[in-house]
């Protein structure tokens, strides 16, 4: 998935992504195809919005909701690093 991604074929992740859907009980797949395409780029976007936060100003951020679950998730590291992160309600956005 991250060399898929990576390279832009967005519509081979959709037929990987249409074939988790189609084959839930697989779960080994699901879980390494998570584990690789969500939580294996967490740690380089927490470090590329870590160093971004470093620097003057204000900033906005939204990532994807895969991202943002478990102690694995970019929150959780951006927490870890010192951040403090203040969620966005949906009545004040």
């Amino acid at each position: 998935m991250r060399d898929n991604y990576a390279a832009g074929r967005i519509g081979r992740i959709m037929a990987l992504s249409a074939a988790w859907r189609a084959n839930p009980a697989d779960t080994a797949l699901v879980e390494r195809s998570y584990t690789e395409f969500f939580l294996g780029r967490n740690p380089a976007m927490a470090a590329k919005l870590d160093a971004l936060f470093a620097e003057p100003g204000f900033h906005f951020v939204a990532i994807g909701a895969g991202h943002l679950l478990g102690e694995q998730g970019v929150p959780a590291q951006l927490l870890r690093r010192g951040w403090t992160i203040t969620p966005c309600p949906d009545d004040r956005c």
